[in-house]
């Protein structure tokens, strides 16, 4: 179903009819043509710029300037079994970040995205079974630019 609706070609008159601009987001780069998610080229494991960025910030909460936290825990594991790059948590909040190195292409940057939606969601659960009601932020940490045609112009 969701193919349909991101490959239907009559959305530029929808838009019109309703008077409204397209975000432009570029679908086409993170999915195949028949709708499928594109695969990420990976070696069998996280890279070395990978772990080396992820225990940066993990150790420099000054970078995200993250205050009243300390070290971040590395690869936090959900009941899921998905796991967040870095969590840090006080007694009033949670940061997730996950976490995109130098040599992540656009797809992976665009999979990072997701992550991070994803990811509210096993900590907001956590909160509510313990009774908490901590506030949670998930971040997407890049080691480059944001790519400028991901941009939504509002």
């Amino acid at each position: 179903m969701l193919f349909d609706v991101f490959h239907y070609e009559k959305w530029p008159k929808v838009l019109e009819h309703f008077n409204l601009e397209s975000n432009n987001l570029p679908i086409k780069t993170f999915t195949q043509s028949n709708g499928s998610a594109l695969k990420i080229k990976s070696n069998g494991g996280e890279s070395e710029f990978h772990k080396n960025l992820k225990e940066t910030i993990s150790k420099n909460l000054d970078l995200l300037n993250l205050k009243n936290y300390v070290v971040g825990e590395t690869e936090y594991f959900f009941p899921s079994a998905d796991a967040i790059d870095i969590l840090f948590e006080n007694s009033k909040s949670i940061v997730e970040i996950e976490v995109k190195s130098k040599i992540s292409n656009e797809a992976d940057i665009i999979r990072g995205m997701f992550q991070c939606i994803k990811y509210e969601s096993p900590i907001e659960a956590k909160n509510r079974v313990n009774g908490s009601r901590k506030r949670i932020r998930v971040i997407l940490a890049l080691e480059n630019e944001f790519p400028k045609n991901l941009l939504i112009s509002t």
